[in-house]
């Protein structure tokens, strides 16, 4: 999983989780976890939004954070010599949570809360006057900052979790924050990106988050700060890089990868695009009678795609089938054979080609890419799945033949010396065949 810091110097250690240790880590904390723990869980996700200030086990133990930021006693590891808040610092005799939230690019909705000690408002203790902010904020709007704060009415830790609804993705964005006495044990702050279906981390997520202690010698008040950040994104038209994107990341279990459909239809490819099957040229010793076009032979037809991937192996092809409506389920084949037969006959000085006309489940999209450095969408993806001779429309019947046969007939420029009449697929100066639509029915 990416860890991300941002603008925090000698504020400690950072917490890095691997992942077979986070597989554990949930298997043993949240599997087979008390009944405390999976009640921390659901409420964190929004079964308690106001939060009862009930002491909770915490989950920050038991996942793994984006981001964490660890405020520590000893000085060897930097904390008696973390520099003092400035000229004006904001004072406790508590311990506090004076937090601050930036979301710059996207608003987001509190979903749920849990607390965790003998909680009350934040007052100056010079005068005990509240200081007149909630314990904890609502929502952050795009570009704004919510600010919040609660203190211990005791001398002990205090522990807040906090989820935010993220837009258009569904998943959640938590933070941590617990502050102790100073003879307490460490601080910390923690974030991460979750799907609460889950309650596991996205590994690759479209927003990061970052944290900082904004008075790094207070260990009562430190003054946690959090901001949730959108990735860049990042559009590509150009088919080769396309390509090379599509199949480094949206191979077999890739979950990074997905693709959004724009267009689905069955669809005739246009005379400009029909294959050529084979050419029969006619310029034999009789130029009175025709000779005869005779012709079999199997042809394979497969999926044809934009960017060349789709029988690369590497690509996932099952990204696009499951995006397919209902009624084109049993529409299309991985490869559509077919026999062709044709007995015509030829004038001398002409020449007969039989093209093939492949009818094709056509699927237009778009493939979103997630990364640690941010989104990548790749424009303009383009699938043909050959169709099934089996399939029908609503009305019960094919609304198009699989493929279909077409011979067009085209003069040519025989030699003085007449030859036998002769089958390939190439004109009989060696030139490639002409494609449908310049010649006429």
């Amino acid at each position: 999983m990416s860890k991300q810091l941002s603008g925090v110097r000698g504020a400690g250690r950072v917490l890095r989780i691997g992942a077979a240790a986070f597989a554990a880590a949930l298997m043993l904390g949240l599997a087979a976890c008390s009944p405390d723990v999976a009640m921390q869980a659901q409420k964190s996700v929004g079964e308690d939004p106001a939060g009862s200030g009930a002491a909770q086990p915490e989950l920050a133990g038991v996942i793994d954070p984006y981001a964490s930021l660890p405020m520590l006693e000893d000085p060897a590891e930097g904390g008696a010599a973390m520099p003092r808040a400035g000229a004006n610092p904001e004072t406790s005799r508590l311990p506090r949570i004076h937090l601050t939230i930036l979301s710059p690019d996207v608003p987001i909705t509190r979903a749920g809360e849990t607390r965790k000690g003998y909680i009350g408002p934040c007052v100056n203790p010079k005068n005990d006057r509240p200081l007149g902010l909630p314990l904890s904020p609502d929502a952050v709007a795009a570009g704004g900052t919510a600010e919040s704060c609660l203190q211990s009415r005791g001398n002990e830790p205090v522990s807040q979790e906090l989820t935010f609804k993220l837009p258009e993705t569904g998943d959640l964005f938590w933070v941590y924050s617990r502050v102790t006495p100073i003879l307490g044990g460490n601080n910390d702050l923690q974030c991460a990106i979750f799907d609460p279906k889950t309650w596991k981390p996205v590994k690759r997520s479209q927003y990061a988050c970052d944290l900082q202690w904004m008075q790094m010698g207070n260990h009562l008040n430190p003054v946690p700060r959090v901001r949730l950040t959108k990735k860049p994104t990042k559009i590509v038209t150009d088919p080769g890089e396309g390509q090379r994107l599509i199949e480094q990341y949206c191979g077999a279990n890739k979950p990074e990868c997905t693709y959004t459909v724009k267009r689905q239809d069955v669809v005739q490819t246009p005379e400009s695009e029909w294959t050529v099957i084979d050419v029969y040229n006619n310029c034999g010793p009789d130029k009175k009678e025709p000779a005869m076009h005779s012709y079999s032979r199997s042809r394979a037809f497969t999926v044809k795609d934009s960017f060349g991937v789709a029988a690369s192996g590497e690509f996932n092809l099952k990204i696009i089938i499951i995006k397919l409506e209902a009624k084109y389920e049993h529409a299309w084949t991985n490869s559509n054979v077919v026999t062709f037969g044709v007995k015509n006959p030829v004038p001398w000085g002409w020449a007969d080609i039989i093209y093939a006309q492949p009818a094709y489940l056509e699927v237009d999209g778009d493939f979103t890419i997630l990364t640690d450095a941010g989104t990548t969408i790749v424009r303009g993806a383009n699938f043909k799945l050959p169709l099934d001779p089996d399939w029908g429309d609503e009305l019960g019947g094919n609304r198009y033949p699989a493929v279909a046969q077409h011979s067009r007939g085209v003069k040519i420029n025989c030699p003085v010396e007449p030859t036998q009449g002769s089958s390939g697929t190439k004109m009989i100066d060696g030139s490639k065949a002409p494609s449908a639509d310049t010649l006429k029915s």
